[in-house]
């Protein structure tokens, strides 16, 4: 019986290693605390942030509301003050190492959303390589202007080949009175290699309104064929054959929208509990001798 107990002990140990190293690896994040409320946007947590050329002065704003936290970014599109001229185009880029064959990656990110115009796409999040100009991305998370405006996606194999309309709306805030709705989007993408130079995979999409149950929107979503760049370097100073970026970018006309908690996450496979299985039988087994 002690011999047993032992086997036992020893087994649970193994599996406790087993599941304590197969921790998630975060390779971007931010949630802005540690940045300035202000037009000079900081350092993420992890990775690097940079915006396109033409966000203006006030594309990209760091404030102090509305807030899960207490800071968010702004993202703004607008052609007169106080907002504009400004053409928001925010990009966070990963460290290296999320894109890659055979792995599955997390993205997620918090949405506030000021009521305005509720058309022409008003949050737009593209997923894919690094340096991508909406030409080598994995999928595109928005708004679509169909149903109502509901959350849709696009799914491959083609770039922006399918769109996908759900009924699902997402949460609005009255503009100078916001409530504070905050709306959260988990994007899981497995990756495959396609070919020699081309990676494909799947999508799985959830979004939580306001705090509520998560509600899944795609479930093995073909994701957009990409190209995996072969010149390994982009100025930001990552490898960009396997770094990710998530680009944050506004339709026109759409009022002001708010992100918060951005991160990438490489998902560790759950292969822990069949290695503690193995280690048991492999005990019991030897016991018995």
């Amino acid at each position: 019986m002690r011999s047993m107990q032992r086997v036992v002990a020893s087994a649970l140990t193994i599996g406790g290693l087993c599941a304590g190293g197969a921790s998630a690896q975060v390779l971007f994040q931010d949630d802005f605390e540690n940045e300035a409320v202000g037009t000079v946007l900081g350092a993420p947590l992890i990775g690097s942030w940079s915006e396109g050329v033409g966000s203006g002065s006030a594309g990209v704003v760091v404030v102090g509301s509305p807030a899960l936290g207490t800071r968010s970014v702004r993202l703004a599109r607008e052609s007169a003050p106080p907002n504009g001229p400004s053409n928001a185009d925010l990009r966070a880029t990963s460290i290296s190492g999320a894109i890659v064959a055979g792995q599955t990656v997390e993205v997620k990110w918090s949405l506030n959303h000021e009521f305005v115009h509720n058309f022409n796409n008003p949050m737009q999040v593209a997923i894919g390589h690094a340096g991508s100009a909406s030409n080598n991305d994995s999928t595109f998370v928005t708004f679509s202007d169909v149903n109502g405006s509901n959350y849709a996606y696009y799914s491959g194999p083609g770039q922006f080949g399918s769109i996908n309309n759900s009924f699902v709306k997402p949460s609005t805030n009255t503009p100078d009175a916001n409530e504070g709705k905050w709306d959260t989007l988990r994007a899981v993408l497995s990756y495959t290699q396609l070919n020699a130079t081309q990676l494909s995979g799947t999508l799985d999409l959830f979004v939580s309104i306001n705090g509520a149950a998560e509600v899944q929107l795609a479930n093995d979503a073909l994701l957009q064929t990409t190209t995996v760049p072969s010149d390994n370097l982009v100025t930001l100073g990552v490898d960009e054959s396997t770094a990710m970026q998530v680009r944050f970018v506004k339709g026109p006309s759409s009022g002001l929208d708010f992100y918060d908690n951005v991160s990438v996450t490489v998902v560790p496979e759950p292969a822990s509990m069949g290695l503690a299985a193995m280690a048991l039988g492999m005990l019991v087994r030897r016991n018995r001798k």
